[in-house]
């Protein structure tokens, strides 16, 4: 079943594919779908430990492949089918941007109690890891400069589209092995808003991490 929706859509690069992993982005052209539980229980390998990413408020994040692309599949632990309409505004926000610097959001699933959402998988982890001293390869300035120029036009692109993000910290902030940032959309906020101070937190953050 396919949504159809206005997206928002700036024109990604004819090929982004990371030089180290050699992961593909999906097309600009992928369209947004409901995935049924079984068919991301058999991405996943059946939810297997050994494709766990990551765990948060919200529930945990597993790696898969469909057809031979790499996603990400983060499990909703607080929504089912009494918070139906809420979980389906959100997954209609998400499907409007298109941006490089937005992680790609490819679609969700509704069935019984379970409710996923199905992002792009990003080959690098989260900024967080990437900062720390105690890192296994911290980034160097010019990399600092370019995940923060990253996120800041990302940043930018949902906001001009009112699209307010709410949660901007660095384990939001997705990195590729050319250290390319994706702004990962966790919650939306739809009004309009100063986009400047969003901003600010990510280069203060970029350059104040030792």
């Amino acid at each position: 079943m396919s949504h159809s929706h206005n997206q928002i859509v700036e024109q990604l690069p004819l090929k982004s594919i990371c030089s180290m992993c050699y992961n593909n982005r999906p097309k600009l052209d992928w369209t947004i779908r409901e995935f049924t539980y079984a068919e991301l229980h058999a991405a996943t390998q059946g939810f297997s430990i050994k494709n766990f990413l990551s765990e948060g408020g919200f529930g945990s994040v597993y790696k898969g492949e469909i057809h031979g692309q790499k996603i990400a599949v983060k499990q909703c632990i607080h929504a089912n089918h009494k918070q139906e309409k809420e979980f389906k505004s959100e997954v209609d926000a998400l499907t409007k941007a298109r941006h490089e610097n937005v992680v790609m959001f490819l679609g969700s699933c509704s069935e019984g109690n379970n409710r996923f959402l199905v992002y792009e998988f990003v080959c690098n982890g989260s900024l967080d890891q990437h900062l720390s001293q105690y890192s296994r390869k911290p980034l160097c300035w010019q990399d600092r400069v370019k995940v923060a120029n990253g996120a800041a036009k990302g940043l930018l692109y949902l906001h001009q589209n009112n699209i307010i993000h709410r949660d901007i910290k660095p384990n939001n902030i997705l990195l590729t092995h050319d250290c390319k940032a994706l702004v990962i959309l966790t919650y939306i906020f739809n009004i309009n808003h100063n986009h400047q101070m969003q901003i600010f937190v990510i280069v203060f953050m970029l350059f104040s991490a030792r």
